[in-house]
């Protein structure tokens, strides 16, 4: 997926490739790319311009220039040539190669996970010219450009099961610690910036430590603590400039990578698991950020909704297709409101009810259904 949503490929079950392109309008075009050989690691660049994807039948790295307003938005295929980086698959049968562009996707990293005899392979896709590492990195896990095109990425897992994370430089090989001892760590889509979990100690109270790193220098962005000892998922957004912690309760928390400020409080999506992060993305803004997700068949955003705000009186009426609601506020529902469910949740229209005797709390709004009148009780 791109930085803003807008370019999408996927696969389904038996590995057919479809590209799902979002207009500024909200329209969503589906181009089936018809091609002949299954694909796997479906791949898009952060400004949406490329993408690439994994052979089937024979693990070969294929990319393409997408031009999403053209008749037919997906350029002519291009084989990136040479020795074969292989892939052991895992225990479900799933390849295990990685691939990534780079932040300008001027370039391509190929890799093979936990595999200590194949290099990480540097492709120019324009010249089709390759450039392996000079030392092999063992146990890969995952592997991300950093914020320039000559900064990689790489995490493993160390012997006590935990996230290990290096820059590694391109041109030398040469590799420096950025995360020790992590859990859940993840990077920005543009490389920036790296999220990492130390496990809290229930012993001593102390909750779990989520840090944020620059990966161009490898200072601490931010130290935060959560309300629970055990590392949770993480979700940055592709710019580096907040990430979202998911939570089991009826909250979550958005939280800027740095500074000092609260984290803001939004309303825990209904229908996404707390489980697997690779799966989602942190697009939208400031304000109105959207999670999208992959489901079992399909992808789908959700906006975050805050969680500031009044406790409401009563049981709230939705209104429309759920972009507004009609709510009662106050101790004794003393006020009307016509409210956003989404972004800055402002006040549309808002009336003073003046009775002696507040309403019953289980009463129900009646709306007609043009949705233009309501009807209250009113006791004198």
């Amino acid at each position: 997926m791109s930085a803003n949503g807008a370019v999408t490929l996927a696969t389904s079950d038996t590995r057919r490739a479809t590209l799902f392109l979002r207009t500024k309008q909200g329209k969503v075009r589906q181009v089936n790319l018809c091609l002949r050989p299954n694909v796997l690691k479906p791949t898009v660049s952060l400004d949406g311009q490329r993408i690439a994807y994994v052979r089937d039948e024979d693990r070969a790295v294929v990319w393409h220039d997408v031009t999403p307003t053209a008749p037919y938005p997906v350029g002519p295929a291009h084989l990136l040539k040479g020795p074969p980086v292989k892939a052991k698959p895992d225990d479900g049968g799933n390849l295990r190669k990685l691939i990534d562009f780079s932040r300008t996707s001027r370039y391509l990293v190929e890799a093979a996970a936990d595999s200590a005899t194949f290099p990480v392979r540097v492709w120019d896709p324009k010249t089709g010219r390759r450039h392996d590492l000079p030392k092999n990195i063992p146990g890969i896990k995952s592997i991300w450009f950093g914020p320039d095109d000559t900064t990689l990425v790489a995490m493993g897992a160390t012997a006590s099961q935990t996230d290990a994370m290096d820059t590694v430089d391109i041109r030398t090989g040469t590799r420096r610690r950025l995360v020790r001892d992590g859990r859940e760590s993840g990077v920005s889509g543009d490389g920036s910036v790296a999220v990492t979990c130390h496990q809290g100690d229930g012993e001593s109270s102390a909750n779990a430590l989520y840090q944020t790193v620059r990966v161009a220098d490898r200072r601490v962005l931010r130290s935060y603590r959560a309300d629970t000892t055990s590392c949770g998922p993480a979700v940055l957004d592709a710019m580096g400039d907040r990430f979202v912690l998911p939570d089991y309760g009826d909250t979550w928390e958005v939280v800027s990578v740095d500074g000092d400020d609260r984290p803001r409080e939004v309303i825990a999506p209904s229908r996404v698991s707390t489980d697997i992060t690779p799966e989602r993305f942190l697009l939208g803004s400031e304000k109105e950020p959207v999670l999208a997700f992959k489901g079992d068949s399909s992808i789908s955003g959700q906006t975050l909704v805050s969680a500031d705000g009044d406790t409401a009186y009563g049981v709230p009426r939705l209104l429309g297709d759920g972009r507004t609601v009609l709510v009662r506020l106050g101790e004794k529902g003393d006020s009307l409101r016509v409210m956003e469910t989404e972004g800055d949740n402002r006040d549309l229209a808002t009336v003073s009810v003046k009775a002696k005797t507040p309403p019953a709390k289980e009463q129900v709004i009646a709306i007609n259904k043009a949705e233009t009148l309501m009807a209250d009780v009113i006791h004198p």
